[in-house]
C-alpha cells in the first residue's frame, strides 16, 4: 500500500469491490489499520507478522480483544457502541461504529432475495434475551429491517399475542416475516399449529435453556408445528458489520465484505486448507476497527466458501449471537 491510500480512497474502493480485487484490498486495508489501529498493530508486531504479502498470510485478531480493549481504526468518536450478547456476570465485546448511517444501510442493502423484505410484509420479531439487553446490534438490524417493512414490533415474552396475530393475518392473506432467536421460536412453535405459509428468520442459540440443536433438528422440530414454513438462518456478531445467511440447507453464504477461512484446532495462528477448523472472518466493512478476526467458533467450510457452525471452543463463553451446532 502506498502511503497516500486514505480512509476515503477505501470507501471508495469498498463500492466496487468484487472476488477479484478482495485481496488486494484485504492487504491495503491491513496496512491502513496496521498504522491506525494500536492494538491490532501491538498484536501483529508481538507475532512478528508486520509486513504480509499474501491474503493468507495477514493476521487476525482474536475476538477477545473487544472485550477489553477499545478497538478503533483512528482516532474518531463513535455514532454507537454495540455490545455482545452475555449474562450480567460476563464480560461484553463492544464494538464502536464510526458512521451508523452506512452501517445500517449494509445491514439491509445485503439481506439475500429470498427474505421479503419489502412494505407489504408483516415483520415480528421474538427477541426477548435480546431486548433484555441494551444496546444490541441485532435489534439495530431488525429495526433497519422494519423500516422497509410493515413492523408490528418486538413481541417479548407475548407468546399467545403473537400467535394469534400470525392467525389473523394469515386469514387476511397478508405475507408474514418473523424473525426470533431460536428457543424463542420453539416456545412459540408449543403454542400451536400454524398451517399458512409464513417465512421464519432464525439467529442465535438456547442461550443456555436447552441442548443446542443441530440446524436439521431445530427445523424439523418447527415445522412439526409450522409446516409450511420457510426457514432461513442468519449469522452475524457484535465484532462485524457483515452477515452471513443460509436457506433451508443451512450453509451459511457470507456477505460480499465477509470472508472465511480456517485455521488449526491446536494452533489457532496457523491456517490450514482442512475442511474444519477455528473460524477467521476478514469483513472489510469493519474499517474503522479491525477487519481480521479470529473466532472461538469451531467451523465446516466448502470450497464455495460457505460454511456451518460446528460448536464453540471448549474456554468460550457462551455468546447467543452464535449458531450452535451439533458436530456429526
Amino acid at each position: 500500500m502506498t502511503s497516500d491510500i486514505t480512509r476515503e480512497k477505501i470507501l471508495h474502493r469498498l463500492k466496487s469491490l468484487n472476488e477479484d480485487n478482495y485481496d488486494q484490498l484485504a492487504l491495503d486495508i491491513y496496512q491502513y489499520q496496521y498504522k491506525q489501529c494500536e492494538v491490532y498493530r501491538k498484536w501483529c508486531d508481538a507475532l512478528s507478522m508486520s509486513s504480509p504479502q499474501s491474503f493468507c498470510d495477514i493476521p487476525y485478531l482474536p475476538i477477545s480483544t473487544f472485550k477489553h480493549h477499545e478497538v478503533m481504526a483512528g482516532d474518531w468518536i463513535p455514532e454507537a457502541r454495540f455490545q455482545s450478547s452475555g449474562t450480567t456476570s460476563q464480560c461484553r465485546s463492544e464494538h464502536l461504529i464510526r458512521d451508523l448511517s452506512t452501517y445500517t444501510k449494509r445491514c439491509v442493502d445485503h439481506i439475500p432475495h429470498y427474505v421479503p423484505l419489502r412494505s407489504d410484509t408483516r415483520l415480528y420479531a421474538l427477541l426477548p434475551s435480546y431486548q433484555e439487553q441494551s444496546q444490541s446490534s441485532l435489534l439495530h438490524m431488525v429495526e433497519a429491517m422494519g423500516d422497509r417493512c410493515d413492523f408490528q414490533g418486538y413481541y417479548g415474552h407475548r407468546l399467545p399475542e403473537l400467535y394469534e396475530h400470525i392467525h389473523s393475518d394469515l386469514a387476511n392473506d397478508q405475507t408474514i416475516w418473523l424473525i426470533g432467536v431460536s428457543y424463542a421460536l420453539l416456545d412459540l412453535a408449543q403454542q400451536g399449529y400454524i398451517s399458512g405459509r409464513i417465512h421464519v428468520t432464525y439467529t442465535g442459540g438456547m442461550k443456555g435453556r436447552g441442548r443446542e440443536l443441530t440446524h436439521a433438528e431445530l427445523t424439523q422440530t418447527l415445522q412439526r408445528s409450522w409446516p409450511q414454513a420457510m426457514i432461513n438462518v442468519e449469522y452475524g456478531m457484535t465484532e462485524l458489520q457483515s452477515q452471513a445467511w443460509a436457506e433451508a440447507d443451512g450453509w451459511l453464504c457470507p456477505g460480499r465484505a465477509m470472508r472465511l477461512t480456517l485455521a488449526t484446532a491446536d494452533n489457532p495462528l496457523r491456517g490450514t486448507m482442512q475442511t474444519r477448523g477455528i473460524g477467521r472472518i476478514a469483513d472489510l466493512y469493519n474499517l474503522d476497527s479491525c477487519s481480521f478476526i479470529a473466532t472461538e467458533d469451531l467451523v465446516e467450510r466448502r470450497e464455495d466458501g460457505s460454511f456451518r457452525i460446528l460448536g464453540r471452543l471448549d474456554h468460550s463463553d457462551l455468546r447467543g449471537c452464535n449458531l450452535l451446532y451439533v458436530s456429526s
